[in-house]
């Protein structure tokens, strides 16, 4: 897996509530290679469906660059008319719910973003195609009130594979199905992505689908945290956790470290051939050396004035 079809630079995406600011992506960067299965795991609230509204330009980033193989500069920057009219052929995205409009029969579902038109031959074999593939070709002229709720997930999937895209996203897939749907599901994705040579995108907090990954990272409240292998058991992440060194050269250090360090927080770093040692230092103080300096608030960073030069916002100043 060579090339890319999706890179986000150093991404930070912000909310403010009530006078409040709370970043949900702090400085994360991610490739999406062509061909590949990834999958997004991490607790609710982690980041992973703000990461791809960003990723996919559904929303914008506070800073923070994306790049599509389909565009040659940092799609941000573009209006979100030209955004849509990009992604439109290159993205296939399917969010929680199963939105069908209930006026429509399934076939004007499927074909809705087609205005309900396909006239070349090449577009009609191709919808049969994906329609027996997905095994929906006999329930075409039913309205979606008269299908089940795993029908509806596999209507979805038709339709956002219609336009033909190089990528199919899929936010929390298999959420509320029950097990034998949800296992017909992924099967389903496995196939779409060996039939179709389709890049497949899933977030999850799953363990069925976390296994189908070919790779796997975890989010861990806007900082990607670690890759794991299919070896992976949510239950004991620690296990197979590979830790992350993101693009502005932080780790995540695992809850059970952390526990172990209690409020030691300051620590040395050798690098000794293939391994990097840590060890913690006696005095937390003894590495500043100023009477005061700043920490961001989103961050957690030391800053050298009272604004964050990575994400803009403000910082906490702290005397010595």
């Amino acid at each position: 897996m060579t090339n890319y079809l999706i890179r986000g630079f150093e991404l930070y995406k912000i909310y403010e509530n009530s006078g409040m600011e709370t970043a949900i992506l702090k400085g994360i960067s991610l490739t999406v290679y062509e061909g590949e299965k990834l999958v997004l795991i991490g607790p609710s609230g982690s980041g992973k469906t703000t990461l791809l509204d960003v990723l996919i330009g559904k929303i914008k980033p506070n800073a923070g660059q994306v790049f599509w193989q389909n565009h040659n500069s940092d799609i941000t920057k573009l209006s979100q008319n030209d955004i849509t009219n990009l992604r439109r052929e290159f993205i296939g995205y399917i969010d929680q719910k199963n939105h069908l409009l209930p006026q429509l029969t399934v076939r004007e579902n499927v074909l809705l973003s087609k205005i309900f038109q396909i006239e070349y031959q090449d577009e009609i074999d191709y919808f049969h195609k994906i329609t027996s593939m997905i095994e929906i070709d006999h329930l075409l002229d039913r309205k979606p009130s008269e299908i089940s709720i795993g029908e509806k997930k596999r209507v979805n999937i038709a339709a956002a594979l219609i336009n033909k895209p190089k990528i199919l996203i899929a936010d929390e897939p298999v959420e509320g199905l029950d097990p034998l749907t949800k296992s017909k599901v992924l099967d389903l994705f496995d196939l779409i992505n060996s039939e179709l040579q389709t890049t497949i995108i899933l977030t999850t907090h799953d363990q069925s689908v976390a296994i189908r990954g070919d790779r796997i990272l975890e989010l861990d409240y806007g900082i990607l945290k670690g890759a794991h292998d299919r070896t992976i058991s949510l239950a004991e992440l620690e296990k197979t956790r590979k830790i992350v060194v993101d693009a502005s050269g932080r780790i995540k250090l695992p809850k059970a470290v952390l526990t172990q360090l209690g409020d030691k927080r300051t620590l040395k770093m050798l690098l000794e051939e293939d391994r990097i040692i840590l060890t913690w230092t006696d005095d937390d103080r003894s590495l500043i050396q100023k009477d005061e300096f700043f920490i961001c608030i989103n961050c957690q960073q030391l800053r050298p004035n009272k604004f964050c030069t990575i994400c803009n916002s403000e910082t906490i100043k702290v005397k010595n």
